[in-house]
C-alpha cells in the first residue's frame, strides 16, 4: 500500500468526495443543456444522450476516487482496464468539453455581431458527440509515430574546452503503465542509442504503475548506452504507485537515484555534476523533501553544475544557487487540445529553454503521455541537449 501523510490524505479525500461530485453535476448539466436543450430531439433520445454525457464524467470520478482512496483496489486483474477505460473517458470528455464551449463562445461573439453562427440542431449535436473520438484517433497516431529526437543547444559563456559538446540525452515522463509496450520501449532504446550520448538522463514519471507488473519494460531502462551512465530522479507519479519499491527496481538495474545527492564525473580535466533531487510531491508522502543546498554539497567546485529536477517550478529556488543547468519535464507541454492551448495558465515554465539569471532551464515536453494515449497538439520527445559555449 502507498503511504501518506494521514493530515493530506485526509484533506484530499473530503475534497474529493464533496467537490467532485458537484463539479461532475455541473459539467454533465452544462454539457447535457447546451448538446440536447435546443436540438429538437425526441425525450428518449435527449434522455439517451444525457444519460452518456453523465456517465463519461462519471466515470472519470469514479476511477479517480477508486485509486486514489483505496490504494489496493490497484492490485486487483480489473485494475488495469479500469485505469484504461477512465483514460479514454478523461479523453472524451475534454475533447468534448472544449467543442461545446468552443462553440458557444463563438456563437456569443456572432450574437454581438448580430450573426448566427451555428443553429444548435440535431446535425450539429451529432457532430459535437463524433468530434472527440476523431480528435483522440489523431493524438493516437502522433503517439504511435513518436517520440521524435529534438535536438537542443544548451550555450554557456566560458564552458569548459573539454566539456564542449558533451551530449546529454533526456528521458521524462515515459509514464511506463498500461500504454507502454515492451515493444514501444525497446524502440525508444533503440532510438536514444542511435544519439551517441555521453550521459542518459531519467527525469522522472518515468515509471507510472506498480513495478512488479511491468518488470520487462522497466528492465529496458537498463539497455541505454552512453559514455558516463544513466541517472535517475523521482516524479510525482512514482509516489503515487509506491516510492520505496519502484526505486529499488531502479537500483536494482545498476542506475543510480539521486535523491537530494551528486555524483561528480571526470571529463578530461573537467569536473561534471550531475544533481538530483526528489520531487516537490514528496512532502505528501512524509518522504525527504527537495534541499538544493544540501544537493550541491561537496560540488561547489565543479565546471559544470547539472541538476535533475521533474517540475519546473522548483527552478525559481535552484537558480539562487549556483547551478549551471536544470533539466525537467512533468507539463507535457499540456499533451493534447485543449491543454496545450492553456498549459501557460497552469505552469509557468512549459516547455522549451528559459533562463533565470546564471541557471538555464531546460523544460522537455515528456517522452510518453499520461492519461488518453493522445498528443494532439504536442508531441513525445527524446531530447539529445548539446553544451556549447558562446565565446
Amino acid at each position: 500500500m502507498v503511504k501518506r501523510d494521514p493530515k493530506e490524505f485526509q484533506k484530499r479525500s473530503s475534497f474529493l468526495r464533496v467537490i467532485g461530485p458537484i463539479l461532475c453535476g455541473i459539467f454533465s448539466l452544462y454539457l447535457s443543456h447546451q448538446i440536447f436543450r435546443f436540438a429538437g430531439f425526441s425525450p428518449w433520445i435527449s434522455a439517451l444522450g444525457v444519460t452518456w454525457v453523465f456517465l463519461v464524467v462519471f466515470w472519470i470520478l469514479f476511477i479517480v476516487i477508486r485509486f486514489i482512496l483505496n490504494p489496493d483496489a490497484r492490485e486487483t486483474k480489473s485494475a488495469i482496464r479500469y485505469q484504461i477505460s477512465g483514460h479514454l473517458a478523461q479523453g472524451y470528455f475534454s475533447y468534448l468539453l472544449f467543442v461545446v464551449f468552443l462553440r458557444d463562445l463563438t456563437s456569443l461573439i456572432g450574437f454581438f455581431f448580430q450573426r448566427e453562427l451555428f443553429y444548435y440542431n440535431q446535425t450539429e449535436a451529432y457532430f459535437i458527440l463524433a468530434a472527440p473520438p476523431f480528435l483522440m484517433a489523431l493524438g493516437r497516431l502522433v503517439v504511435l509515430a513518436g517520440p521524435f529526437t529534438r535536438k537542443v543547444i544548451i550555450r554557456r559563456n566560458g564552458l569548459h574546452k573539454d566539456l564542449r559538446g558533451l551530449r546529454i540525452v533526456q528521458i521524462s515522463d515515459m509514464h511506463i503503465g498500461p500504454g507502454v509496450s515492451l515493444a514501444k520501449m525497446q524502440d525508444i532504446v533503440k532510438k536514444v542509442n542511435r544519439l551517441n550520448a555521453d550521459l542518459v538522463v531519467l527525469t522522472g514519471d518515468i515509471v507510472d504503475h506498480l513495478d512488479h507488473w511491468f518488470v520487462e519494460e522497466i528492465a529496458e531502462l537498463a539497455n541505454f548506452k552512453s559514455r558516463y551512465g544513466t541517472f535517475f530522479v523521482p516524479g510525482n507519479h512514482e509516489y503515487y504507485w509506491g516510492f520505496t519499491p519502484i526505486i529499488e527496481a531502479i537500483r536494482r538495474l545498476k542506475i543510480p537515484v539521486l535523491l537530494n545527492e551528486n555524483i561528480q564525473i571526470s571529463i578530461g580535466s573537467a569536473k561534471l555534476a550531475v544533481c538530483g533531487v526528489p520531487d516537490i510531491s514528496a512532502k505528501y508522502f512524509s518522504l525527504e523533501a527537495p534541499d538544493f543546498g544540501k544537493t550541491l554539497r561537496g560540488a561547489e567546485n565543479c565546471d559544470f553544475k547539472l541538476l535533475l529536477s521533474h517540475q519546473p517550478k522548483t527552478a525559481d529556488e535552484a537558480c539562487r544557487h549556483p547551478y549551471d543547468l536544470q533539466l525537467s519535464g512533468h507539463t507535457h507541454g499540456g499533451q493534447f487540445i485543449p491543454w496545450s492551448l492553456i498549459i501557460r495558465l497552469f505552469q509557468k515554465y512549459t516547455t522549451g529553454i528559459f533562463i533565470l539569471g546564471k541557471m538555464t532551464l531546460y523544460v522537455s515536453r515528456g517522452t510518453g503521455y499520461w492519461g488518453p494515449p493522445d498528443r494532439l497538439g504536442t508531441y513525445g520527445e527524446i531530447s539529445c541537449i548539446i553544451l556549447e559555449t558562446d565565446l
